[in-house]
């Protein structure tokens, strides 16, 4: 509902009113009911009929990450992004609270790779390794994804202590 990022929302073209519209049913078959722009792994698993990412209230850092990548220009509103036709895929996978698990990550990264995605935004970051993260950037790779990766906002030396994915060494990040 952003004005600066509506027109440049991603649109599943599996599910239904092209983009405009929901109607309660998994078109595509993916286990996500209604996932017209993309998802909300912060669901529990049993109950996967959302596919609304949008930020709630006290939120705000997909929207002004997405509003700096691709912020529709020239059109007198809010901000420009660095990309004013980019298609941008919401994938939420971390609340206001800062809920949310490297599997909710691997699960959008997932997502973004079935869904045809060219780049995936990580700005987010865990201080433990994990295997499964590393081996979903390693499948994004060999699919052509780049993945830009947030190093951090603590001011320490990540040789010190890694945040990841910003740490997984692969070609991609």
């Amino acid at each position: 509902q952003h004005p600066d990022l509506s027109a440049n929302l991603w649109i599943n073209p599996g599910e239904s009113g092209n983009g405009r519209e929901t109607n309660g049913v998994d078109d595509d078959g993916n286990g996500y009911i209604d996932d017209v722009h993309g998802i909300n792994a912060l669901v529990p698993l049993g109950q996967r009929g959302n596919g609304d990412p949008s930020e709630t209230e006290g939120e705000g850092h997909g929207t002004a990450v997405a509003g700096i990548i691709g912020a529709v220009g020239n059109n007198g509103l809010g901000v420009a992004g660095v990309s004013w036709k980019a298609s941008l895929m919401p994938l939420k996978f971390r609340s206001s609270a800062d809920t949310g698990t490297v599997a909710d990550a691997i699960e959008c990264m997932n997502y973004a790779l079935a869904k045809g995605a060219k780049v995936v935004n990580a700005s987010y970051g865990f201080s433990e390794f994990s295997q499964a993260e590393f081996e979903v950037i390693q499948r994004l790779r060999d699919a052509g994804v780049i993945v830009v990766a947030s190093a951090g906002n603590s001011n320490l030396d990540t040789a010190l202590f890694p945040v990841y994915p910003a740490c997984h060494l692969i070609e991609n990040v």
